[in-house]
């Protein structure tokens, strides 16, 4: 799916020495004979193309330009404005051939007056579509998933090159109006449900203007290009992820899943999972869907990747790309691209492969999207009656779920009502809550333990802003109460800092069962990189989570360490009935408030009221309250101490000055 170029363009970004141009074409109408266009040499300082998507979703993409304030005359640019772009190589024999980047729109035009430089925006037509809403009686019911696509590319105004009636579940038919129940719905999300539907990637091509629903690819026995230690001026290879044998087909927060699975596959190899999350195409017949898309998924897999190139300008998101570093080859699929034209060219390739916890791929701020359904079902082997209504909130940060829902057997109802996610079964899990000698609360520890506030993990994305720190041969433990059945999953998610040098481990185990993550020694430092364990089921009813370094380990942070039911790890939250912070610390073993400038604390317990303060130079109880009597170090009172029938009254001034005891009454 590469841009196609042809072989002596090859050759000519491949070169030591290249002889690149740039090109910018405004469109000032739809007649080409009034287009206008820009060189590099009078106008265009530079040109940076972003792409970013991945397979069961949408690819959109970003022009910015920086252009030159024309001395005396203008090119009418202005937003809203059609333009395309494309860079050039003089190839063999001195001729230029182009590269073309597609069509985009002006979105913003920033002018600095004092270096006379447009600082432009645009946006291609899947990114733009972020801004189109749907509205109701847009799209034409019944249709199937096919006929959908085509409305939508009619309604873009965008042709379709690509054949939607032999996609995978591309004949279910949609008997009413998918959308309207689903507020502030833009025609990019729509791409985005069609493509998790079908099992593609929704694509506008850079060449030929037209929407595409790629297929996931599954044979890299004939990768679209390669790339070598020659090609690559700096690299990162990944984990692996694959190859997929199972489609799950997914209901949150309820976690109600339908999946399928090539089980011979799984046991052969272990599970790799695709879940799709609402997908409100195939809501209704999730068991009929799964079997297509598994089929067209089955054997997806790649290896993740970063790298600089030497500049080539021709990949695209999608590209399957056989990396050989070292003699030995892997292959990855592109998910990301950056490619900057001004001063020579620059190009930046990412091959990420899919979260364990998912990824949030919304760009718009606030609420993405509220979805409402309402839902009655009747289990007759189990004489069970399911009643659910549910509102969920799709945001940039996170999903905020709320549902009710009631179930009703022959005995017992149950009435469950949810307004935030699950809790965290971890206690005191990023390291607030110490105890008067400074140990962590809730944890077995050993060696050089410890918690810190932590603004860089925030700056990596990190949730709680506080990390737990293990030093050298040092481990901490907490043991986890857990349900055994092979019904009941759990996950368990947290961030990462570490050196270099030594091996530390994260396990959870108990007799039976042993789920492991390893950080092993490496090149390079681990900088708050997310890892995790998903879908456990314990067989016994404790998990115990053990985090520990050896010997060699100079630097072992870990943050936001959250395990929740589920077989999906979820955003960090602190555990049932825990409230803390830098300062305020609120468990199941009482209330502590914690100076900001000294060591001094507050401690409210079942067991005592008191105050504690380092003031005299060590740690010491300095008030307590004890049932109807209270005890302290030194107190200050301004004005009378009363104690009937007499009262303690200050003589500030005079020969006389000192404490007067005088009779007093109640109410004097």
């Amino acid at each position: 799916m590469p841009i196609p170029v042809s072989d002596a363009f090859r050759q000519a970004m491949n070169a030591p020495v290249r002889v690149l141009s740039a090109r910018l074409v405004l469109h000032p109408s739809q007649d080409p004979a009034d287009d206008i266009e820009l060189s590099d040499g009078d106008y265009i300082i530079s040109m940076k193309l972003e792409e970013e998507g991945a397979y069961l979703r949408e690819c959109a993409k970003k022009l910015t330009l920086r252009l030159k304030v024309p001395e005396n005359s203008e090119y009418g640019i202005a937003e809203g404005l059609p333009v395309s772009a494309s860079f050039g190589a003089q190839i063999a024999g001195g001729g230029i051939e182009w590269c073309e980047w597609g069509d985009f729109t002006i979105d913003s035009i920033k002018e600095d007056e004092a270096k006379r430089i447009y600082e432009v925006s645009c946006s291609d037509q899947i990114l733009s579509a972020t801004d189109h809403k749907f509205e109701v009686g847009q799209i034409s019911y019944p249709c199937t998933i096919a006929e959908l696509a085509r409305q939508v590319a009619t309604i873009m105004d965008l042709p379709l090159d690509t054949n939607v009636d032999e996609l995978p579940n591309a004949g279910f038919m949609l008997n009413d109006d998918i959308f309207e129940k689903i507020t502030d719905t833009s025609y990019r999300q729509i791409l985005a449900e069609i493509a998790g539907a079908t099992g593609t990637m929704a694509y506008v091509g850079r060449g030929d203007n037209s929407l595409d629903f790629f297929p996931v690819p599954t044979d890299y026995s004939e990768p679209d290009d390669e790339l070598d230690e020659n090609s690559m001026r700096q690299y990162k290879i990944g984990r692996s992820w694959g190859a997929v044998n199972t489609v799950i087909l997914s209901r949150m927060p309820q976690n109600d899943n339908v999946f399928e699975e090539d089980l011979d596959s799984v046991v052969s190899d272990g599970r790799t999972e695709v879940k799709i999350i609402n997908n409100q195409l195939l809501d209704e017949r999730r068991e009929e869907a799964a079997p297509p898309l598994l089929r067209a998924l089955l054997g997806y897999g790649y290896t993740a990747i970063d790298t600089d190139t030497i500049g080539h300008g021709w990949h695209e998101v999608g590209d399957v790309v056989r990396i050989t570093v070292g003699g030995r080859s892997t292959t990855t699929i592109i998910t990301k691209v950056a490619i900057t034209i001004g001063n020579g060219i620059k190009e930046h390739i990412v091959g990420e492969v899919p979260s364990d916890e998912g990824i949030d791929y919304s760009k718009a701020g606030g609420i993405k999207r509220t979805i409402y359904r309402t839902e009655l079902e009747v289990d007759k082997q189990e004489q069970l009656i399911k009643s659910i209504v549910q509102r969920q909130d799709e945001s940039d940060e996170a999903n905020s779920n709320q549902f009710t829902q009631i179930e009703q057997s022959l005995t017992s109802i149950v009435h469950t009502i949810q307004t935030t996610g699950g809790n965290n079964l971890i206690k005191n899990s990023v390291g607030f809550a110490k105890d008067g000698e400074g140990n962590l609360t809730e944890w077995a520890s050993s060696g050089a333990v410890g918690a810190m506030s932590s603004p860089e993990s925030l700056s990596a994305g990190g949730i709680s802003g506080n990390a737990i720190t293990l030093g050298a041969s040092s481990s901490i433990r907490q043991r986890i109460p857990v349900r055994a059945s092979s019904e009941t999953m759990y996950s368990v998610g947290f961030r990462v800092k570490k050196g270099r040098f030594g091996n530390a481990r994260i396990s959870l185990a108990n007799g039976s069962d042993m789920f492991e993550i390893s950080l092993p020694e490496g090149d390079a430092d681990i900088l708050w990189e997310e890892y995790g364990y998903v879908a456990m089921r314990p067989t016994e009813g404790y998990l115990d989570l053990i985090v520990e370094t050896d010997a060699a380990v100079t630097e072992l942070a870990v943050t936001d360490l959250m395990m929740n039911l589920g077989d999906m790890a979820t955003g960090w939250q602190q555990a049932a009935g825990e409230i803390m912070n830098d300062q305020v610390v609120l468990d199941g073993n009482g209330i502590k408030v914690k100076s900001s400038v000294y060591n001094d604390y507050v401690l409210i317990t079942p067991l005592e009221f008191a105050g504690y303060s380092d003031a005299s130079g060590t740690l010491q109880k300095v008030f307590t309250v004890n049932r109807d009597t209270t005890q302290m170090q030194k107190l200050q009172v301004r004005d009378q101490i009363t104690m009937f029938p007499i009262k303690m009254i200050p003589i500030k001034s005079g020969a006389r000055s000192g404490m007067a005891f005088v009779a007093t009454q109640e109410g004097q």
